[in-house]
């Protein structure tokens, strides 16, 4: 079982633990992720907006001094998360709201346990993986949740659900004949 990885200098938990291999992460500066269903902070600083997975909009501020302010009125509405940014490549990721959890042995109180202590609702799973989701009530990022609940005695690892960013298009009407 690799190491658990000690909290980073910056925000405390921004690091991904990937294959036992610790990604060192920064906020982007002026993008964040809001919930498609809430409503995004009406403001000059707003520079854009647009759909990257199902229910999911990316937002882009002008500057990145008022990035933090308009992420805590669009979660008056909803959720807002950091946008990260790999601190060596610079390649973006966009974290969902799931964690991806494997246990040391498949130990049902156990994870019961992680899901009550943290108010993670189990979905699915993924092989020998759990897949949970965060609510309203976890308090937390899926970023810090994930590195916490991988410091705790029996789990092998624990992850946020990393997502693709889609590109959607409008509709194509067919041309007339």
């Amino acid at each position: 079982m690799p190491e658990s990885a000690p909290k980073s200098a910056g925000h405390g938990y921004d690091y991904i633990v990937l294959d036992g291999q610790r990604l060192d992460l920064e906020r982007h500066p002026t993008d964040f992720l809001v919930d498609a269903g809430s409503a995004i902070p009406s403001s000059p600083a707003l520079t854009g907006s647009w759909m990257v997975a199902r229910g999911l909009m990316r937002v882009r501020t002008a500057s990145p001094g008022e990035t933090d302010g308009l992420m805590e009125q669009a979660r008056a509405h909803g959720f807002a998360r950091h946008v990260y940014v790999n601190a060596k490549t610079g390649e973006e990721m966009l974290i969902g709201d799931r964690i991806v959890l494997e246990l040391v042995e498949d130990d049902p109180a156990r994870l019961s346990e992680i899901s009550r202590e943290f108010h993670l609702a189990h979905e699915t799973r993924m092989g020998a993986a759990h897949i949970l989701r965060l609510g309203p009530a976890t308090g937390m990022n899926p970023l810090e949740a994930a590195n916490r609940i991988a410091d705790l005695p029996g789990v092998r690892s624990c992850h946020p659900e990393i997502l693709v960013e889609q590109q959607y298009h409008a509709p194509q009407r067919p041309a007339p004949r």
